[in-house]
Protein backbone atom coordinates (compact mmCIF):
# COMPACT_ATOMS: atom_id res chain seq x y z
CA UNK A 1 0.00 0.00 0.00
CA UNK A 2 2.85 2.55 0.75
CA UNK A 3 4.25 2.33 -3.38
CA UNK A 4 0.94 2.83 -4.15
CA UNK A 5 0.49 6.01 -1.98
CA UNK A 6 4.13 7.15 -2.70
CA UNK A 7 3.04 6.71 -6.71
CA UNK A 8 -0.26 8.93 -6.19
CA UNK A 9 2.06 11.29 -4.12
CA UNK A 10 4.21 11.71 -7.06
CA UNK A 11 1.39 11.90 -9.95
CA UNK A 12 -0.96 14.87 -7.21
CA UNK A 13 3.23 16.46 -7.09
CA UNK A 14 3.70 16.13 -10.63
CA UNK A 15 -0.15 17.64 -11.37
CA UNK A 16 0.23 20.51 -8.98
CA UNK A 17 3.06 21.60 -10.39
CA UNK A 18 1.66 21.35 -14.28
CA UNK A 19 -1.71 23.28 -12.83
CA UNK A 20 0.90 26.01 -11.57
CA UNK A 21 2.88 26.47 -14.71
CA UNK A 22 -0.31 26.55 -16.40
CA UNK A 23 -1.55 29.65 -14.46
CA UNK A 24 2.21 31.51 -14.78
CA UNK A 25 1.68 30.53 -18.32
CA UNK A 26 -1.59 32.56 -18.63
CA UNK A 27 -0.32 35.16 -16.64
CA UNK A 28 2.24 35.64 -18.81
CA UNK A 29 0.25 35.54 -21.79
CA UNK A 30 -2.01 37.45 -20.21
CA UNK A 31 0.96 40.67 -19.07
CA UNK A 32 1.95 39.98 -23.27
CA UNK A 33 -1.17 40.69 -24.57
CA UNK A 34 -1.76 44.16 -22.54
CA UNK A 35 1.79 45.40 -23.63
CA UNK A 36 0.75 45.07 -26.95
CA UNK A 37 -2.43 46.38 -26.31
CA UNK A 38 -0.61 49.82 -24.99
CA UNK A 39 1.70 49.61 -27.77
CA UNK A 40 -0.47 49.43 -30.43
CA UNK A 41 -2.71 52.59 -28.72
CA UNK A 42 0.64 54.46 -28.24
CA UNK A 43 1.13 53.75 -32.04
CA UNK A 44 -2.37 54.86 -33.01
CA UNK A 45 -1.87 58.11 -30.61
CA UNK A 46 1.08 59.13 -32.59
CA UNK A 47 -0.41 59.02 -35.82
CA UNK A 48 -2.93 60.56 -34.82
CA UNK A 49 -0.90 63.32 -33.30
CA UNK A 50 0.80 63.29 -36.92
CA UNK A 51 -2.30 63.79 -38.65
CA UNK A 52 -3.34 66.46 -36.10
CA UNK A 53 0.18 68.37 -37.01
CA UNK A 54 0.03 67.82 -40.63
CA UNK A 55 0.35 71.23 -42.69
CA UNK A 56 -1.76 71.39 -45.35
CA UNK A 57 -0.62 74.02 -47.46
CA UNK A 58 0.30 72.87 -50.19
CA UNK A 59 -1.54 69.33 -50.10
CA UNK A 60 -4.29 69.16 -53.10
CA UNK A 61 -7.67 69.91 -51.94
CA UNK A 62 -8.89 66.62 -52.07
CA UNK A 63 -6.21 65.56 -49.56
CA UNK A 64 -7.17 68.62 -47.61
CA UNK A 65 -10.59 66.98 -47.28
CA UNK A 66 -9.43 63.98 -46.31
CA UNK A 67 -7.19 65.17 -43.30
CA UNK A 68 -10.08 67.82 -42.49
CA UNK A 69 -12.37 64.71 -41.35
CA UNK A 70 -9.57 62.36 -39.90
CA UNK A 71 -8.85 65.41 -37.67
CA UNK A 72 -12.95 65.94 -36.97
CA UNK A 73 -12.63 61.72 -36.17
CA UNK A 74 -9.65 62.20 -33.78
CA UNK A 75 -11.10 65.30 -31.84
CA UNK A 76 -14.47 63.41 -31.67
CA UNK A 77 -12.80 60.51 -30.14
CA UNK A 78 -10.57 61.96 -27.67
CA UNK A 79 -13.32 64.48 -26.20
CA UNK A 80 -15.33 60.94 -26.20
CA UNK A 81 -12.44 59.77 -24.07
CA UNK A 82 -12.30 62.12 -21.77
CA UNK A 83 -15.73 62.74 -21.09
CA UNK A 84 -15.78 59.12 -19.71
CA UNK A 85 -15.97 58.48 -16.07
Amino acid sequence: MNAMSSGSGEVKNAFLKFIGQTSEDKSHKKMIREEMLKLEQEKLKLEEDRIMMMDTLLMAPDQVTYIQLRRAEILKKRLEESSEP
